[in-house]
């Protein structure tokens, strides 16, 4: 006989993917660059990203790390990996690795400038559910594609968020934000998240 009598409720490194995912493409779809503006948002895509959808950025879940441990709950290092992806045709009189290059660092620097800032140290969620957050790593990939006239280059930021996880329910006070302005838009080879201003 079942010991649990209400609903298991999503657990916070769960709503932390989706809460990451959200400030990104809100920050992002807010800003004048033409660059940021473009970049498509994915949500847990592990198929391959095709140069159409480039730039693009994917947001996954990696694993936890137990950090302090108790009856009721849990303290968790939760690893999320932010890939991104941009591309530049290749042309006589244009380098389109440094193109490609320079699209990337100023994305990946964007996304660290968003959740270094200090208005989302907790990620919209109520004290003390975020204990810290910080990205551990900035890494760009020495392949590239040339394939197609283009070159094609990728990079990780690497996002650590310390938080609490209960084994009672715990309200996690994420802003309506998360329910009204963004939509889930299923493809055929993954999730795309787009705002209301471009959906």
């Amino acid at each position: 006989m079942s010991k649990i009598n209400q609903p298991i409720p999503p657990q916070t490194f769960e709503i932390i993917t989706v809460d990451i995912l959200n400030i990104l493409l809100t920050e992002f779809a807010a800003q004048s660059d033409d660059l940021l503006k473009s970049v498509k948002f994915y949500f847990e895509r592990i198929s391959p990203i095709d140069k159409v959808n480039i730039p693009a950025v994917v947001v996954r879940y990696v694993g936890s790390r137990n950090r302090v441990s108790g009856r009721l709950e849990q303290n968790l290092t939760n690893i999320y990996a932010i890939d991104c992806y941009t591309s530049s045709k290749v042309t006589d009189s244009s380098d389109s690795d440094i193109t490609s290059s320079k699209d990337l660092q100023r994305i990946m620097g964007a996304i660290r400038w968003i959740l270094m800032f200090s208005g989302y140290f907790r990620l919209d969620f109520a004290a003390p559910i975020i204990e810290s957050t910080v990205i551990t790593s900035i890494e760009v990939s020495d392949q590239r594609d040339v394939r197609d006239t283009e070159t094609t280059m990728w990079g990780r930021v690497t996002f650590e968020v310390n938080a609490v996880e209960g084994s009672e329910e715990v309200a996690t006070g994420v802003l309506e934000s998360y329910q009204t302005l963004v939509t889930l838009f299923e493809t055929d080879k993954g999730y795309e998240w787009l705002s209301e201003k471009t959906s």
